[in-house]
């Protein structure tokens, strides 16, 4: 080159040849060294020569705005337009040159003209948009022209599509859109950007519905082939046959087989393939193209037999698409099969003349933008189903479809086919694992289900594979691990995540949850306050903070909520608050942003379904839908009186979403309310009111009167709290904030249960009457845990004459002795730990359980789901979780006055709001207030089953009985009196004897620093005392240490003992070391404080808080000893006194003996605390607490009672049975009477 140019400038004459031959070198040089001042001598010497060669004095404008001398740019580019007035190139350049001047007007102005005069010409319009789109920053407060934006791009689509074919006949342009055949190939991707572009405008000026056309165009011309003329275009794929085509395909691929040869018939599996060709109605069609030795298209065919094919889809997918499982390794056969191996707008870059270049290049940026169009659509379709009486979703489902999973795999599969991102993948993997392990349409028989999950960690390892440092594929990857129980392998993928992206807030959330679920609490605050410095109101941080900072006594910053201290940022304790005038008391600190964030979102989850009931249908059709609930009949006068009030409650809900309930909520509980009813009603047509078994007894198999009640198709998923159902324990939350916590996720579940295409057409079928009652018990805790501890007896004490005991393991076996033993006692026991949610829920309805049995509630490893699809009569909860379930899958609480009151019940309170003839809420059901309501009166929406001492079991009896239990009261009490003082000597080795030990065995958690502070205010008051506490966990030592000496001095704070954590026989052997256990009030000890009480060991406990059930078991637990007045207060000031009073009573006398000629000494107790412990553990024996024989036997009648009510139909309020017995005046609960 440089030979060439000393040739040209020594001769001071080029040819054309010559000078385009420079010019080639020039672009070379200027795409390497635009500022090379050899490359501008070479374009002056060229324009010196060819003064007009326009594409010379281009490149020469842009060398000088490369070197920075705008000026001269402008100079040359003026030259251009002397020259050639309408080249829009050289006014694209002066538009950027004269931006870089900072002329914005004068730079639009000469972009504005470039596109009037060739629309198509990208760069101009690129420039120009984004300039519309972005602040101007000499005028900041103007803010974006997104409508004159929206207009600019009008005015192109108009330019290229009307103006720019050459029909005569065709003015408009057809939908769908084709590719103009004057568009470069390698321009497709810039076309199909001006309608993104145009997509994302509508989007932001709020009009999705038009954003939802602009992206299906761009899509249009990816599925197009080019055309010179509109009269030329011959196959119009539109969205929907993508759709059809993508799930069809889908669909074979599932039957089959991955290698599949379409011209083999021999090849393994092609008989499934051609099942499922014949299912869709498109078998000859695709063996044809086989067998003309081309690759099966899909697309093609969805677009040749639409109408057909979205009916066999359909029928398939029950009403909708067919859900598609499919593993990444499909991928490149996906893309062939659909598309014939590219996108049809691609076709034309098998022609030779492309450059290889060209050819890689435009096929990337054509299927990457292709891909992100195709995700931006799925994302609007996403959130469509989250808004079903929006524009959007009329729109999908006047297309023919449902906004629904299936609808958005099907786009995703053709997107990541195109486009194997690892955004892409991401997206998919979190679909996928949403999805259960399921049967699918036409699946073959005898193959397993596939798994959502299972694909996703394909998937998301398929990620990864392209992009080893992708944060959000670790973060995801690692949270599915931990959902299935990996939790150290989670760890480490989340340890990756933060690696590659140090501020990633959700990562190092992740990642402190899945530490502290490994016990590390300690460890997990570092990442919680990571996360919390980087996103100070992310919600899973902070409550994650708070609960580990809770779990280790670290109150620094805790603040205060309602009536309890203020704890300060360095750990000072204030006293409570005083109260507004409306007596509510301000919140701060950590607590108070909780108790915020708890309100902010039940607000917002009240949107839940607002307006699906008018999304769905009218009035009329919605009073037939209630009558055939509550009757049977369809037709609304079935209701009788309560027509009026029914229409009533129906109409606010049908204004189009413009009230202030839960809408959604309250469909889930009408429909799990008319699946309890269709089911006691063919119950009755087939048994009547039989109780028991009778000669030739039949269920009615007429089914079309018993069909289930469904929530719509169109039905979102609602959202739950981030403080789940457990932090309610220990948080200090209202009556209103803890029952609706729990009813979200009770909604939740029920939601993703009644969802399932497993579920069956009518209601599970009504066991026949019983000659003996079936009891299924669910739990996931029946090994080593302290609910098998408790109630590993009862399942042997039921009484076999009249009951079938049935127990449901869903944890597999850990040969511990309680385990083995509820296995030996229980003769249908099955270990279900394996089985789906449907594979138990039919083993249940199969075996014909009459009355259901959660012992998990909302702990972990609850099967709440198989409770949420009703396979039973009656279901009902105890044991596992102290607190309200709040959903329609639960019936009955067993429970106690003390722990229940009757007040907290929503069926009592109905029944008193009945009386007194009050107003009812439009979300009110029949014996139902709605659990939204700002009341905070009452928390159960269950009723009660009222065991006549504790609700609380306790097996210690049998499984803790030692050999003094066979001695004569006086002489077990002398040895008793021994062992505590050997026990307290070896424990306790320089304890001096008058020294009162106060204790508390709960996990740290518990403990909160209204209680902490009373009992410092008691070792305070009792100088001669120590305080023992559990390492439980060890972090908490030093923070509780640090705080008593802040608080109440070094002294105090030296008198506080911890010792580990011991085994379950120790823990109880050494609990009669303690003079008096300490209970903490807003969570109770209950296990502990049965094996406390078994000891001897007297407790004081204060039931603080009426509607917590986990604040009031202990003052249950205490009542059944009899003496349950000495050890419940009722105020911080009355536990404190009582306490040191107990104390204070407190002597000793010494005696000693001479035993085979040693001098034995003996320590004897006096006072009142004594008595106490004398009394506690000589009655523990007969004591009802401990007598689990009992406890059965009224269980037992609480069984009976409500089978009989169920039976009888008085189990269902307004129902003619229950009016008929006039039942408004008694009780919605069940109370049992002892012998």
């Amino acid at each position: 080159m440089r030979a060439v140019l000393e040739t040209v400038q020594k001769e001071g004459r080029c040819t054309e040849e010559t000078r385009d031959y420079l010019l080639s070198a020039a672009h070379v040089l200027y795409i390497r060294a635009p500022k090379d001042d050899y490359l501008l001598g070479l374009l002056h010497t060229v324009t010196d020569l060819h003064p007009t060669h326009l594409p010379s004095l281009l490149l020469l404008s842009c060398v000088y705005y490369s070197r920075g001398d705008l000026v001269g740019s402008v100079a040359q580019n003026a030259k251009i337009l002397e020259i050639d007035p309408n080249y829009v190139e050289a006014m694209s350049n002066l538009g950027t040159t004269y931006r870089a001047m900072g002329r914005t007007a004068e730079a639009e102005t000469w972009w504005r003209r470039a596109v009037g005069i060739r629309p198509s010409y990208f760069d101009a319009f690129d420039n120009l948009l984004g300039v519309l789109c972005n602040p101007n920053p000499q005028k900041p407060q103007e803010g974006p022209r997104y409508r004159e934006a929206l207009e600019l791009c009008e005015q192109v689509e108009r330019g290229i599509y009307v103006n720019g074919f050459d029909d005569t006949n065709v003015q408009i342009p057809l939908r769908p859109l084709v590719l103009p055949s004057f568009i470069p190939i390698d321009h497709v991707h810039r076309l199909q950007n001006l309608f993104y572009a145009k997509g994302n405008l509508q989007s932001a000026l709020g009009n999705p519905l038009a954003a939802q056309d602009e992206y299906i165009k761009a899509v249009e011309i990816a599925l197009s082939t080019p055309v010179r003329r509109l009269s030329e275009v011959t196959s119009r794929p539109n969205i929907k046959d993508l759709i059809l085509g993508s799930t069809a395909l889908g669909f074979v691929l599932m039957r089959g087989i991955q290698g599949m040869d379409w011209k083999s018939k021999q090849e393994f599996g092609t008989q499934s393939v051609h099942t499922a060709l014949d299912l869709l109605g498109v078998k000859e069609y695709i063996l044809r193209q086989g067998q003309a030795g081309q690759n099966p298209t899909f697309l093609k065919a969805a677009e040749q037999f639409s109408s057909g094919l979205y009916t066999r889809l359909h029928q398939l997918g029950n009403g909708n698409l067919p859900t598609i499982l499919l593993p990444p390794q499909v991928l490149d056969r996906f893309v062939k099969m659909l598309f014939g191996g590219c996108l049809p707008v691609l076709l034309g870059l098998n022609n030779p003349s492309v450059p290889p270049e060209t050819r890689a290049q435009t096929m990337a940026s054509v299927n990457s933008t292709t891909s992100t169009i195709l995700l931006t659509l799925a994302k609007l379709f996403q959130d469509a189903s989250t808004s079903p009486n929006g524009p959007m979703a009329q729109a999908i489902r006047a297309s023919g479809f449902q906004p629904s999973v299936p609808l958005l795999l099907s786009i995703f599969y053709s997107a990541i086919s195109i486009h194997d991102s690892p955004s892409t993948a991401n997206n998919l993997g979190i679909l996928l694992s949403t999805i259960p392990s399921q049967p699918q349409p036409g699946q073959i028989p005898g193959t397993p289900a596939p798994s959502g999950q299972a694909l996703a960690l394909e998937f998301y390892r398929f990620g990864l594979s392209k992009d080893p440092n992708h944060p959000h594929l670790y973060t995801n990857y690692g949270s599915l691990l931990k959902d299935m129980g990996h939790i150290a392998l989670a760890v480490e993928e989340y340890k990756k995540a933060v690696a590659c992206q140090p501020n990633f807030a959700v990562a190092l959330a992740n990642l402190a949850n899945a530490i502290k679920d490994m016990g590390r609490v300690q460890e997990s605050i570092e990442y919680y306050r990571r996360a919390v410095e980087i996103e100070p109101n992310f919600p899973e941080a902070v409550c994650g903070l708070v609960n580990a900072l809770g779990g280790v006594c670290d109150w620094n910053g805790r603040g205060s909520v309602g009536d309890d201290p203020v704890v300060t940022e360095d750990g000072k304790l204030l006293p409570v608050p005083v109260p507004d005038v409306n007596g509510k008391y301000p919140a701060s600190g950590w607590m108070g942003r909780i108790v915020t964030l708890v309100d902010r979102q039940l607000e917002e989850g009240k949107k839940f379904g607002r307006g699906i009931l008018k999304a769905n249908n009218n009035l009329e059709y919605w009073m037939d839908f209630v009558a055939w609930i509550m009757t049977g009949e369809r037709k609304s006068a079935a209701l009788g009186r309560h027509e009026e009030i029914w229409k009533r409650s129906l109409q606010v809900f049908l204004n189009g979403g413009l009230h202030p309930y839960n809408e959604g909520g309250f469909l889930v509980r009408l429909v799990e309310l008319g699946m309890r009813r269709t089911q006691h009603r063919w119950y009755r047509d087939s048994y009547g009111k039989a109780l028991n078994a009778f000669p030739g007894m039949q269920l009615n198999n007429d089914t079309t009167a018993y069909q289930r009640p469904t929530l719509p198709s169109n039905l979102p998923g609602p959202a739950v709290p981030t403080v789940l159902p457990f932090h309610t324990f220990t948080y200090p939350l209202s009556a209103r904030q803890v029952r609706l916590i729990s009813h979200r996720n009770a909604l939740k579940i029920s939601y993703s249960t009644l969802m399932q295409p497993w579920m069956p057409r009518t209601v599970f079928p009504p066991p026949p009457p019983p000659t003996k009652l079936n009891i299924g018990y669910v739990s996931s805790d029946l090994n080593n845990h302290p609910l098998a501890h408790l109630m590993q007896s009862v399942f042997g004490f039921h009484d076999q004459s009249r009951f079938n005991v049935f127990c449901y393991a869903t944890t597999p076996s850990d040969n511990s002795p309680y385990r083995i033993k509820i296995e030996r006692e229980v003769p249908r026991f099955l270990d279900v730990s394996t089985w789906s949610t449907d594979q138990i829920v039919n083993r249940i309805a199969q075996d014909g359980i009459h009355i259901l049995i959660n012992l998990n509630g909302y702990t972990k490893g609850a099967r709440n789901e198989v409770f949420a699809a009703r396979p039973a009569p009656l279901q009902m909860e105890f044991m596992g979780f102290a607190g309200p379930l709040s959903g329609g899958w639960c019936d009955y609480v067993v429970a106690d006055a003390i722990v229940c009151p009757p007040e907290t019940a929503a069926a009592e309170e109905w029944r008193r709001r009945k009386d007194q003839g009050l107003p009812e809420s439009p979300a009110d059901l029949p014996g139902d207030i709605d659990p939204e309501e700002a009341s905070d009166s009452w928390v159960y929406n269950e009723k009660f089953i009222y065991m006549p001492d504790s609700y609380f079991v306790c097996d210690h009896a049998q499984s803790s009985r030692d050999a003094l239990s066979t001695l004569p009261p006086d002489q077990r009490w002398s040895v008793e009196e021994d062992l505590r003082w050997r026990k307290r000597r070896e424990l306790f080795p320089g304890l001096r004897d008058d020294v009162v030990i106060f204790a508390n065995f709960n996990q740290l958690y518990k403990i909160d620093p209204a209680i902490f502070q009373s009992w410092l205010k008691i070792l305070r008051d009792v100088p001669n005392s120590i305080l023992w506490l559990l390492r439980f966990p060890a972090a908490g030592e030093p923070h509780l240490l640090q705080t008593a000496s802040l608080w109440a001095g070094l002294e105090v704070a030296s008198r506080i003992r911890f010792t580990d954590v011991t085994s379950k026989d120790e823990h109880i052997a050494r609990g009669r070391v303690v003079d008096l256990f300490l209970d903490t009030t807003e969570c109770n000890a209950h296990t502990t404080a049965c094996d406390i009480l078994w000891s001897g060991t007297p407790m004081i406990t204060y039931p603080r808080r009426e509607w917590k059930m986990c604040s009031r078991v202990a003052a249950s637990i205490v009542s059944a000893t009899g003496y349950g007045s000495q050890m419940t207060v009722y105020s911080f000031e009355e536990y404190e006194r009582r306490a040191v009073a107990l104390a204070s009573s407190l002597r000793y006398q010494y005696t000693s003996e001479i035993m085979d000629g040693l001098v034995v000494s003996h320590r004897r107790g006096q006072g009142e605390l004594i008595e106490l412990r004398k009394n506690l553990f000589l009655s523990r024996e007969t004591s009802p607490l401990f007598d689990t024989r009992r406890w059965t036997r009224n269980l037992e009648k609480g069984y009976i009672a409500a089978w009989k009510r169920w039976v009888d139909g008085t189990e269902f309020e307004e129902s003619p049975d229950w009016e008929n017995e006039t039942e408004i005046g008694r009780s919605g609960s069940i109370w049992i009477q002892n012998n």
